[in-house]
């Protein structure tokens, strides 16, 4: 009888080291599929696996590694109206994820989008940081169907057709697997059906076919010398 209470005693010993160790340990609590979303690693200014938009030179990408107890972080620093993202893509397999990241804002005009946490062309994308704000975080829910997917995680500043002037900076962003959406003030989307409504949208082929015209315009005007 005692001997089978040392074991007992043992095994018991053993799960609240376990359990101790996974409620300590963020690697095993947590499971962040985002690489250097914590933005420590990097070199020539640019943090390793995140890439910039190639635009306009409107805007400023600066990145910040960790120094003494301040965590890394990237900023846009857009001089004058712009869209500007850092971006990088991730393999989502079928499930819920929560995406998010702490963001801060500067001199950001009401008037154009903020800066915000979103996946590249989806409409998909957590509330924006707009005006004066301190670091919070924002986010929103994603689940992705059977056949798993390639998604861009973008950093986002400004938008194709509304874009947005001052600072913003972006931390701790993060890709977390979950069982279901937890919050009910959290945006939820559903992968396959919104890359089925943009597929099938009326104004979406719409938009293609004037895009189409208008290039086929340009290209046929390049290419027919003018007449004397």
């Amino acid at each position: 009888m005692k001997q089978a209470l040392g074991y007992g005693g043992v095994f018991l010993g053993v799960a609240m080291i376990i359990a101790s160790a996974s409620l300590c340990s963020p690697a095993l609590a947590v499971e962040d599929l985002l690489t250097n979303g914590d933005f420590s690693a990097g070199h020539n200014n640019l943090p390793s696996e995140w890439h910039t938009r190639v635009g306009l030179p409107l805007t400023e990408y600066i990145w910040t590694p960790p120094t003494n107890s301040e965590p890394g972080q990237v900023e846009m620093n857009n001089r004058s109206p712009n869209d500007a993202r850092w971006t990088q893509e991730v393999y989502l397999r079928p499930g819920w994820y929560y995406i998010s990241g702490e963001i801060k804002a500067q001199g950001v005009s009401l008037k154009g989008t903020g800066a915000f946490v979103a996946l590249m062309d989806e409409n998909v994308g957590s509330p924006e940081a707009l005006g004066d704000t301190d670091w919070r975080r924002l986010g929103f829910y994603l689940e992705v169907g059977k056949g798993g997917a390639w998604v861009d995680i973008v950093l986002r500043f400004g938008d194709f057709w509304d874009f947005n002037n001052g600072r913003a900076w972006f931390r701790g962003v993060s890709v977390v697997p979950v069982e279901a959406p937890g919050e009910a003030n959290q945006a939820v989307y559903h992968l396959d059906e919104v890359r089925r409504s943009l597929s099938g949208s009326p104004i979406g082929l719409v938009t293609s076919f004037v895009l189409l015209v208008v290039f086929a315009i340009v290209g046929w005007r390049l290419c027919v010398p003018d007449r004397i």
